[in-house]
Formats: C-alpha cells, structure tokens, sequence
C-alpha cells in the first residue's frame, strides 16, 4: 500500500465546534482530545522515522516514508487549523496543545531514537485500530455536521493507507530478536497507559470549558455508551486488535481491511474515442462535443447507475466535461467539477468579448492590446489544427522527434531524448488507429 499525500481541505463551521457530532457535545469533545493531540503527535511520528531514514535501501519503503510524511504533515495542518476552532469557541485548546509539545519535546531530549520509533509505532497502531472501526461501522459518524464528519474520514482512510510504515521502518532498521519484541511491547503498555490518561484528561478539561452547555447526564450516558458499550463500544471493538499486536509475528496488515479503502473510493477512468482501447471514429463528426458528453454519460449510467459522483477533467478531457457538466441531465448527479487546464468554450468567447457584467467589460477594454495578442500567439496550435491536411502531414513527416526540444523551448521543460520513448511515442501516434489524428479530430470538433 502506497501512501498518498492529498492536499484537502474541510469546511468546518466555527459555531458547531462544540457539538457537531450526531451523539452530542461529550461524544464531540471525545473527538476534540483527539484531534488536540494531532499537531505534536503527528510531528513526534514524522520525526521518529526521518531519524531512520537514511538506513532504509528498499526504494519501495522509501517512498512509502515519504507518502507517510506528507500524509501527516496535511493532517498536522487540518488538525491546528480545527484546533483554532476550538480555542476561538472558547476552549483552552492552545493551552493543552502546549502541554503536549512540552511533553513530546522532553520525550526527544530523553528516550534515544529506538524508544521514540517505538512510540510511533505503538500510537499508530492506536490510530490504525481507531480509524478503521470509524470506517467499517457507518454510525460511528454518521449524521454529524459535513465538514467535520468528511475531516474524519479523510483522516480515517490515509491512517489506514499508512498504517504499516513505521513498522516496516522498524522491522527494516531494528536488529530481530527478544530485545525488539520487548521493547515493542513494552512501549505499547506504557504508550496505552499514558495516551488514555492524556485524552480523558483533555475532553474533562473541555466538558468543563463547555459546561455551560448543560445536558450532562444524558450526555455521560452517551459517551459511556460510545466507549464502552458491550456490542458497540470503541474499547471492546478494539480489544482483539490490540492484544494482537503481543504476537512475536505481529505485522500491520494482519488485520487486512483495504477493502474500507476500496469501497470508499472507486476511481473510474475510460478511454474517449480514438484513444487507448476505444475504436476511433473515421471522421470529424465523430468527435463533436456532444457526442463525447453522450460517451461521459453512458459511462456514468453503466459504472455508478443513478449515484452521484465527483468528476475530474484535464485539458481536452475537461473541455469534453463541461459539456456534461451543464447538460441538464446530469442536474444534481454531479457533486463536484474539477477542471485542470480546461476552460469552458463558451465561458472562453464571454470572456474574449468583454465578459458578463460592466465591470468586466470595462478590465476588457482597457486591456492593452499585447495582452490579447500574446495570449493568441500562445494558442497558435489551435488554429494550426483546424487547417486541413497540414497538421496531419507534419505530423506523419516526423515532428514528433522533435518533441522533447519543441518542450525545452516553449515550456522550459528539460525533456530526456530517451531513444527507445521515441520510438515507442512514434509507434503509437503515427501507426496505431485513430492516433494523433484523434487529437486533430477532438481540436477540430470543439471548434465547431
């Protein structure tokens, strides 16, 4: 499993920090120690294994530490940010998160790296556990506030994605044998004893900043229940996996749950015509706007049925989208549009004209001319293709092999020569069906 570092960000409504679980305000404040814990626990873990990181050779674990780093510096970041919130709601949020700096700090001046790698992997292990009982049991979150319940999630699935790192970091760097495996277990005892006593004593500091909020009673027995409930508590859930991490042979993954990540995450990516494994069409027409939006919605009706989805498009691809985007028929099917390097065309010729509104209009016209001349010269290539037969005979004549100096000059990108990429680039633009033709058909097409 590879860790991926994803940029995110959450909507998180300041005025429910306090309550913004289904279960309550004790239940949210269970989860508000959690997250106060974030910012110097994650930098502890990044530091912990950056100290080994030069005694890693395999170049698969390599990258894997670097996706765990970059994995926990976003949630190091979403998690001081969330924090905040909990200050600004009148919670002494900064004064806790100090205390556990100076906690974690005094533990890097004392424990040498082998105990701190220990703690790492001991509290991600906790983290693992906890993540995935939020991910396999739906009502563990469900119906809380959007912006704080996705936080969570998104924080649940990477810690899965991750979980394994640092284990395999100490297996990699760690002589075998007994003094491993009681340092292992030694850590995880003093680690559980020391992490529980952190976060009760945190969510009781919180409750009484919050106490004016009143419903306590009820809320104890929520909280109680949420945590220690026979069939569905978090301790009694977690108690299996947590005694197996004592197994001389304990790794991870022996608690395989990528199914969570699959199932919360399907990735779909097709072929437009002419490209890849789909037949090409012999002619312009095929290749007209709405017919690749057709293309988008057939795909869409066979892979996701009527459910909702996210919808992601670059250059050409996200051209084609915002045809669908705007079709009618997809009305309330699309939850969110991302467009990389493809503006909407008739959103580009308002904008050429002089915009929507006078304001616009006005920025428009008082645009020097350069402006508008260098953009056009940039966008040469669009009216190169829509000449007809010149683009396609330049191409066949071997301009492909100038490619990586074509990119070196206009783009600033230091392109390798690679021979053998070459040939095979050549192999695909010029003999394969469709081909390069295909690009030319789809300029062509946008233009009609």
């Amino acid at each position: 499993m590879m860790p991926i570092r994803r940029d995110l960000r959450f909507n998180l409504p300041q005025d429910r920090a306090c309550d913004w679980h289904a279960q309550g305000s004790h239940v949210t404040h269970f989860f508000n120690a959690l997250s106060l814990l974030f910012p110097a626990g994650e930098r502890f873990f990044m530091d912990s294994v950056r100290n080994y990181r030069d005694q890693i050779d395999d170049p698969v674990l390599k990258k894997q530490v670097l996706g765990f780093i970059g994995q926990e510096a976003m949630h190091t970041r979403e998690h001081v940010e969330y924090n905040d919130l909990l200050e600004q709601a009148g919670l002494p949020a900064h004064k806790l998160d100090k205390r556990l700096w100076a906690i974690l700090n005094f533990g890097r001046k004392v424990l040498p790296h082998p105990y701190q790698l220990a703690v790492t992997v001991c509290l991600e292990h906790y983290t693992a556990m906890l993540a995935g009982l939020l991910l396999e049991d739906a009502s563990r979150i469900g119906g809380s506030v959007d912006g704080y319940a996705q936080m969570w999630t998104w924080h649940a699935l990477e810690e899965t994605e991750h979980k394994a790192v640092s284990y395999d970091v100490w297996n990699t760097v760690l002589k075998p044998g007994l003094g491993r495996y009681l340092l292992r277990t030694g850590v995880m005892l003093a680690t559980t004893i020391t992490f529980w006593l952190i976060v009760f004593d945190f969510r009781v500091r919180l409750l009484i900043a919050d106490r004016k909020r009143g419903g306590h009673l009820r809320g104890m027995w929520r909280v109680v229940k949420y945590l220690y409930g026979p069939r569905h508590g978090v301790f009694p859930r977690v108690a299996a996996e947590w005694l197996s991490f004592f197994r001389p042979g304990f790794h991870p993954w022996d608690h395989d749950n990528r199914a969570q990540l699959d199932s919360r995450y399907r990735v779909i990516s097709y072929d437009v015509r002419g490209a890849g494994a789909s037949e090409a069409p012999a002619t312009r027409n095929g290749y007209r706007i709405e017919r690749l939006a057709a293309d988008l919605c057939a795909v869409v009706n066979a892979a996701c049925g009527q459910q909702p989805f996210h919808l992601v498009g670059h250059e050409w691809g996200s051209i084609q989208s915002w045809e669908a985007v705007t079709d009618p028929q997809f009305k309330g099917r699309i939850r969110s549009f991302t467009s990389i390097s493809g503006p909407c065309l008739d959103q580009g010729s308002v904008g050429l004209r002089g915009g929507h509104d006078a304001h616009n209009k006005r920025r428009m016209t008082n645009r020097s001319p350069r402006v508008g001349i260098r953009q056009m010269l940039r966008s040469w290539y669009i009216f190169f293709f829509h000449l007809p037969w010149l683009p396609e005979l330049v191409w066949r004549m071997g301009r492909v092999r100038m490619w990586p100096l074509w990119l070196r000059v206009t783009e600033r990108v230091d392109a390798s020569r690679d021979p053998m990429q070459i040939e095979r680039f050549v192999a695909r633009h010029l003999t394969e069906p469709g081909g390069s033709v295909t690009s030319l058909f789809n300029a062509r097409a946008a233009g009609e």
